[in-house]
């Protein structure tokens, strides 16, 4: 038996959610203006080169270092806000588990007084229901737990997959259309190297975003792979995972959730009638293929 469905939708806990919804929202306001910079960088040569070339070789290097503080100022102001919101959805899940709180991974809690002003500035009232309702109350609970981790973990991975699929090729196609015009113009690799330098701050942030996102594609397959282990146990011989086997499968959802690299609204609302695989499919297809009722 388990209360998983019935205590998430309880006032201490859709205020835990609120808090949630309020930091990661104030993360991808500065992702939005992480990637409006990056845009700019990008535009910035071309306009500069056709239109004011002589005060754009001027003043180039100038401008890249412009864009790159700005990128590392919202990088860290963004990661600070992913962090919390990543805190206060470990305490919803481990409070809604009831598995024990790691300190050494997620630090100390935020501060009760913070998720009070958090949540009072959630204004939207679209919280309950976090898990699928598919989740019995006749479930084990560790069956129950096991089932809400693995919806938190696969949704999105084919999403992240497309989107540094779609994110390298641009940068080739981008900057290797830029090497072929500054060839064309006959610059020397120094002149080039000045040219190019206010867009050397995106193809950074590329890189490094394309890194983190397919560590974490990498992430959540081995882990989905050890949860299908777990779902095998239990359909083979009755033998349902363990808090400590929660808990260590808890400790990479939460790693996952601290990475700022999130896919951005925009991408996703692109993508989003091909990828999205709703929670209580999930669901569903887990229960009829584990035999978990």
């Amino acid at each position: 038996m388990n209360n998983i469905i019935t205590n998430q939708n309880k006032v201490d806990y859709i205020m835990l959610l609120g808090s949630q919804r309020s930091a990661y929202s104030k993360a991808k306001k500065i992702q939005n203006l992480e990637w409006l910079v990056q845009a700019i960088s990008l535009i910035t040569p071309i306009i500069g080169l056709l239109a004011l070339p002589i005060q754009y070789e001027k003043y180039a290097l100038l401008i890249g270092v412009f864009f790159s503080a700005i990128n590392v100022a919202t990088y860290i102001t963004g990661k600070k806000r992913t962090d919390e919101g990543a805190n206060i959805q470990e305490q919803f899940d481990t409070k809604l588990f009831d598995i024990v709180w790691d300190s050494f991974l997620c630090g100390d809690k935020v501060p009760t007084n913070r998720i009070l002003q958090l949540s009072n500035e959630y204004k939207k009232n679209d919280l309950s229901n976090w898990y699928s309702k598919e989740i019995k109350e006749s479930l084990e609970e560790c069956t129950a737990i096991l089932l809400c981790q693995n919806s938190n973990l696969t949704w999105d991975n084919d999403l992240r997959k497309r989107f540094v699929r779609d994110l390298f090729i641009f940068l080739i196609i981008y900057f290797l259309s830029f090497t072929i015009y500054l060839i064309f113009r006959n610059e020397s690799f120094l002149d080039s190297l000045l040219l190019i330098s206010p867009t050397l701050s995106f193809l950074f942030f590329a890189i490094i975003n394309i890194s983190n996102q397919r560590d974490t594609i990498k992430e959540k397959e081995n882990l989905a792979l050890k949860i299908q282990m777990l779902f095998e146990g239990i359909k083979n011989h009755q033998v349902p995972p363990t808090k400590n086997e929660l808990r260590a499968i808890q400790n990479i959802i939460y790693a996952c959730r601290k990475k700022p690299e999130k896919i951005p609204d925009w991408y996703y609302r692109i993508s989003k009638e091909n990828f999205e695989t709703t929670i209580d499919d999930c669901v569903k297809i887990n229960i009829r293929t584990y035999n978990l009722q």
